[in-house]
């Protein structure tokens, strides 16, 4: 039987997954899909730690391949729609501003472009379209920690919004991730047990913190008061 909930491995963000025929990126499905796309994912994880418990505790490394590519491309979708969510409660700068400076010392005008000046309004904010410039994990982790990161820091946010504890283990995640993947050409023997463990770890705090925020503005978040005609 075919599973309808199956996404391409690369990611949700690009490739989206087959409905009913066609492609849907996540966010456009209706709350019953969701559920099942959300199921069908820990469906698979649940059935992997019952026969990696039966057999050796390590089970086949192609399918915790598998099933790691899609905890994070879940997890990644996850984190984006708490960053999402606050850009739009908290009217973070989103969308670019292109306008004219007056260059004192030439008496010219010179067209420049203010970066992350419009916040999200809501028909944006319910098509998610969101500039492919900021749809990044850094870009997300960046803005919800409100504090410097290395050298860099957010320009639309001074609170940290996530716990020093969730943080750290998205930074290290992260550091894995990208060591497997773009050194590494995502050798499946690296993939170990515990890193999927973390990345579920990870996407449940994750998890938390958006119904957390969505019941806090209820209204705004789950319940906007648009009319239908003017969703697609």
């Amino acid at each position: 039987m075919t599973n309808h909930y199956q996404p391409k491995i690369g990611g949700l963000g690009n490739n989206g997954f087959m409905i009913n025929g066609r492609t849907k990126q996540l966010h456009q499905l209706t709350n019953l899909e969701k559920e099942g796309f959300f199921k069908s994912i820990f469906d698979d994880v649940n059935s992997w730690k019952k026969k990696i418990s039966e057999l050796d505790g390590v089970g086949n490394p192609y399918e915790r391949t598998g099933i790691y590519t899609r905890l994070y491309s879940l997890l990644d979708y996850r984190l984006e729609t708490l960053w999402w969510n606050y850009a739009y409660q908290r009217k973070w700068g989103v969308y670019d501003k292109r306008g004219f400076e007056y260059d004192h010392l030439s008496g010219e005008s010179k067209e420049v472009n203010v970066r992350r000046y419009f916040a999200p309004s809501t028909i944006q904010w319910m098509k998610r379209q969101i500039p492919s410039g900021l749809r990044k994990t850094g870009t997300f982790i960046l803005d919800l920690y409100g504090g410097e990161i290395g050298r860099k820091k957010s320009n639309v946010n001074d609170e940290q919004l996530l716990p020093d504890t969730l943080f750290n283990q998205i930074q290290m995640s992260e550091l894995d991730r990208k060591e497997m993947i773009h050194r590494n050409l995502f050798y499946i023997g690296e993939i170990r047990n515990d890193h999927i463990e973390t990345v579920i770890k990870i996407f449940r705090g994750i998890d938390r913190m958006v119904k957390k925020h969505q019941l806090q503005f209820r209204e705004l978040l789950v319940e906007p008061k648009i009319p239908n005609r003017l969703v697609s």
